[in-house]
């Protein structure tokens, strides 16, 4: 792993801080050198500082990475737990949906079948009122035919009963 920016930076300043104490103690040309090294050693720390950021920046960078990256697993993993209880849940409920409603269709089949026996009962029961009725009035025409025949030959032998006795009566009188 790359060094931390905090360690690097004192080592560096470390050994800036040497060299510009030993280039004062010399004199002025040297001292001129030395200000041109320092400007190149101030642009050297300046390229090591902007590699110590941009490592800290990739270093940053990868743990968001990272962290996102986790977060989304845990998220994934949270969502299809869920979404895996939730399916169950719903799976649960449609066997009880379709265990009720095979049960409604029994009962309903039950009482279908109840029904249609006591349909059945009352048919056959019409059927035999329906023949009972038929021969109740057959009976009955039967003994109105029968009453209305006696009827008539009641009438009949009143009729001739009528007229023997206006015979038996014309023959009485005297003429």
């Amino acid at each position: 792993m790359a060094p931390t920016a905090g360690n690097s930076r004192k080592n560096v300043g470390l050994s800036t801080k040497t060299q510009r104490n030993g280039a004062r103690s010399m004199n002025s040309t040297a001292m001129e050198d030395i200000d041109s090294v320092g400007l190149s050693q101030s642009s050297s720390d300046d390229g090591i500082m902007a590699t110590i950021a941009q490592q800290m920046q990739a270093t940053m960078e990868k743990k968001k990475k990272e962290k996102e990256t986790k977060f989304l697993h845990a998220a994934q993993s949270e969502l299809s737990k869920l979404l895996s209880e939730k399916a169950s849940s719903f799976s649960n409920n449609v066997n009880e949906i379709n265990k009720i409603f095979s049960e409604f269709q029994d009962a309903y089949a039950r009482n279908e079948d109840q029904i249609r026996k006591l349909l059945d009962a009352i048919l056959k029961e019409q059927l035999n009122l329906q023949i009972i009725f038929d021969e109740k009035n057959k009976n009955s025409i039967d003994m109105e035919k029968r009453r209305e025949k006696e009827h008539i030959q009641a009438l009949t032998r009143g009729r001739k009963a009528c007229e023997e006795f206006d015979r038996l009566v014309g023959s009485l009188e005297p003429n």
